[in-house]
């Protein structure tokens, strides 16, 4: 039995909670794909001792136990759902799209557990299809560019939810899920955005 479902389940022996209770507890699973690493005068491949630098793609992360519930039914039978981000990055006037096409990465992140993502599963979190398009001149920063950078993935919605349709899914998405991005290759992001330009805009459509 996984760690996290037997703590959660320890936990509801412990203060009395059952399927009739008020108060409910959940456990999440959460799988990642961590890149390895070349060290030492063999140049073997090797996990890295300390993940701070090591690119970690989120592959699935989804509920699979609820005190109310029980086993939670496995996100593949649940809809699918086709999940596009757009946000907004401010660099440099003097990096090029096709510069900068090579030096963004993106990866996702998960907000803390509130009761809205009891409703979401991550099903494939590798960002595909992911596009820098160049959108003008950063009004508040002379001299840097604005580029919105595009990227999908994919998501599921739990039979389990009260609510249900695509604007509900996406105010959930936009609470639950983050998006990371990353210039690499010593370059670094420059100037200012405002709130509306630091938020990031989620589009779900149904597979």
């Amino acid at each position: 039995m996984a760690p996290a479902l037997t703590h959660a389940q320890s936990k509801c022996d412990f203060y009395k909670i059952d399927e009739s209770s008020s108060l409910e507890l959940w456990a999440f699973r959460s799988q990642w794909q961590v890149a390895k690493v070349r060290a030492g005068a063999d140049q073997h491949w090797s996990f890295a001792e300390s993940l701070d630098h090591v690119t970690r793609v989120m592959v699935s992360h989804h509920p699979v136990w609820s005190s109310k519930h029980g086993k939670i039914s496995p996100p593949d039978t649940w809809p699918g759902f086709t999940a596009t981000f757009q946000k907004i990055i401010s660099v440099d006037a003097c990096r090029s799209r096709d510069e900068l096409n090579g030096l963004v990465s993106a990866s996702l992140c998960i907000f803390g557990q509130g009761p809205e993502a009891m409703s979401l599963a991550i099903t494939n979190g590798a960002i595909r299809d992911l596009t820098i398009t160049r959108v003008g001149a950063n009004n508040h920063s002379p001299g840097c560019e604005l580029f919105k950078v595009t990227g999908a993935i994919e998501v599921a919605m739990s039979p389990y939810q009260t609510e249900s349709g695509l604007d509900h899914l996406e105010d959930t998405i936009r609470s639950s899920v983050g998006i990371k991005l990353s210039l690499v290759d010593g370059a670094t992001a420059t100037g200012q955005l405002d709130a509306a330009q630091r938020s990031t805009i989620w589009v779900v459509e149904r597979r």
